[in-house]
């Protein structure tokens, strides 16, 4: 797990009993990380659970007008969940672990998933943008390092950026 922890996303899977829940609870003690650790049961399959819980937890985060979620349309919820998440995310300090225990005791056709996908598709989206610009100037940077030429960094982890000038500012830095 330390391995993965400059990522944005570490998802951990086992069966049932194979202690993923006592291995991560003592990593993150054992690091004295933030943790915002939600525990998972079959009743909450409704996704204004998860978004209870959620809320709950951001207002500790410093986010204190995270909405209630009101049963919707589908593609409502996907809606509600990205603006969700991105205040969320937006809030939670940088090295924020966010684990959802027992997530394996929904039912498969639990309309929390729905909410997990877009939840979770803001990050993956946001890894999809970045790997897509730094990976055309890495390879830009590394032709003309062969054609003997020097071009400074051009990317300092936007994503831990503070503000939208900061991210800005740590995007590209080169422009």
């Amino acid at each position: 797990m330390d391995g993965a922890r400059g990522g944005q996303l570490l998802w951990l899977s086992a069966p049932g009993g194979a202690g993923k829940t006592s291995l991560v609870a003592s990593w993150i003690d054992a690091r004295g990380l933030r943790a915002l650790w939600i525990s998972i049961d079959p009743g909450d399959a409704d996704p204004a659970a998860l978004f209870y819980y959620l809320a709950a937890a951001g207002r500790d985060l410093g986010a204190p007008d995270l909405p209630g979620y009101r049963a919707s349309a589908p593609t409502e919820l996907a809606v509600f969940a990205r603006r969700f998440g991105e205040r969320l995310f937006a809030a939670a300090p940088e090295g924020l672990v966010l684990v959802l225990d027992d997530y394996h005791a929904l039912p498969p056709d639990a309309p929390v998933h729905a909410a997990i996908d877009a939840l979770f598709g803001i990050l993956a989206y946001a890894i999809v943008i970045y790997a897509d610009f730094s990976g055309y100037t890495d390879i830009a940077i590394g032709v003309a390092k062969l054609l003997g030429f020097q071009f400074p960094q051009n990317f300092d982890r936007p994503y831990s950026a503070r503000s939208l000038q900061d991210f800005w500012r740590r995007w590209h830095i080169t422009l």
